[in-house]
């Protein structure tokens, strides 16, 4: 049950709470993008096993550096094989 103050009705006659409306809804929002975002987007989650049962292996051969100034190649540190 919504209380009254949270309808359309209430919020017209208190001003105040429509920050609080509005910030609420968008932390909400954040929140569930957040979250799909993380269960589509990582490695770490693998909703098709039989495609791909170890999905962290894809990501063997790729970079994982933001700044790298003295172009030091990959080779010099190897991923772990995880078996």
């Amino acid at each position: 049950m919504i209380p009254k103050n949270f309808t359309l009705a209430g919020l017209k006659k208190n001003y105040p709470l429509i920050p609080l409306v509005g910030l609420l809804g968008a932390a909400i929002t954040g929140c569930a993008a957040f979250s799909l975002r993380t269960a589509l987007r990582t490695p770490d989650v693998s909703w098709r096993k039989q495609i791909n049962p170890e999905p962290w292996n894809e990501y063997r051969d790729k970079e994982y550096r933001l700044y790298n100034p003295k172009h030091i190649p990959k080779d010099n540190c190897p991923a772990p094989k995880l078996e």
